[in-house]
C-alpha cells in the first residue's frame, strides 16, 4: 500500500519533522506543502513551495492560500500520484492549513483517493478568530475526506504543569501530534 504523508503550513511540517526525526517514514513517503517554509526546514523529501512571491508574517489571507494550492493543483496532483491513502496534517486555524487542506482533500477526492485529515484545533488562548477559521475548516473538510483525527490542543494543557514554558509547551504539541501520525500509519498498515 502506497500510503503519503502531507505536513502543511509550519506547524504541519513541524510535526511531520518530528515524526521524521524518529524514523517513522519508512512506510510513508512524505511532502511538505507551504511557503518559504520560514521557521523549521521541512525534512520531506518531496516539497512544494506556495506563494513564492508574497512577502509579510504568515503569507496572506485564506482565500489567497486557497488560490495559491488552485495554482499548484498539478504540482499537487502529481505528488499524489500512485498514492492508495493520503494522510494531510495541519493546523487549520492558522490561515495556510485553512486554506490550502481544503483545497488538497479536494484534489485527492476527485483521483479517489483515500483521505485522512489530522487536525489540531487551536487553544483557547489564541482567541476567536483562529477558533473560527478551524470551524469552518473543519466542516468543509469533513464533506472531502474519509476520516477526521483531532487533537484538542486545550487538553495539552491541562497534563503540563502550568509554569512550563510555552515553547516547551509547544515542543510537547509535536511530540505528541508525530504520535498522532505513527497511530494512524498503524491502523492502516500495522507492522
Amino acid at each position: 500500500m502506497n500510503i503519503k504523508i502531507v505536513g502543511i503550513g509550519d506547524d504541519g511540517n513541524k510535526f511531520v519533522n518530528r515524526m521524521l526525526e524518529k524514523d517513522a517514514s519508512r512506510r510513508a513517503d512524505c511532502i511538505a506543502i507551504g511557503q518559504r517554509f520560514k521557521f523549521d526546514p521541512p525534512r520531506a523529501a518531496m516539497q512544494i513551495e506556495l506563494y513564492k512571491g508574497l512577502l509579510g508574517l504568515d503569507g496572506g489571507t485564506i482565500e489567497r492560500y486557497e488560490n495559491a494550492a488552485r495554482e499548484a493543483r498539478d504540482e499537487i496532483a502529481a505528488a499524489f500520484d500512485d498514492a492508495d491513502v493520503i494522510i494531510f496534517v495541519a493546523d487549520a486555524s492558522e490561515a495556510i492549513g485553512a486554506g490550502t487542506a481544503p483545497i488538497i482533500a479536494e484534489y485527492a477526492h476527485e483521483l479517489g483517493i483515500s483521505t485522512i485529515a489530522v487536525v489540531t484545533r487551536p487553544f483557547t488562548f489564541e482567541g476567536k478568530r483562529r477558533r473560527l477559521q478551524f470551524e469552518n475548516a473543519l466542516e468543509r473538510l469533513k464533506m472531502l475526506v474519509d476520516r477526521v483525527v483531532l487533537f484538542e490542543s486545550d487538553e495539552l494543557l491541562q497534563t503540563v504543569d502550568p509554569k512550563t514554558p510555552m515553547n516547551r509547551v509547544l515542543d510537547i504539541l509535536n511530540d505528541v501530534m508525530s504520535r498522532r501520525i505513527e497511530e494512524v500509519l498503524e491502523s492502516i498498515e500495522p507492522q
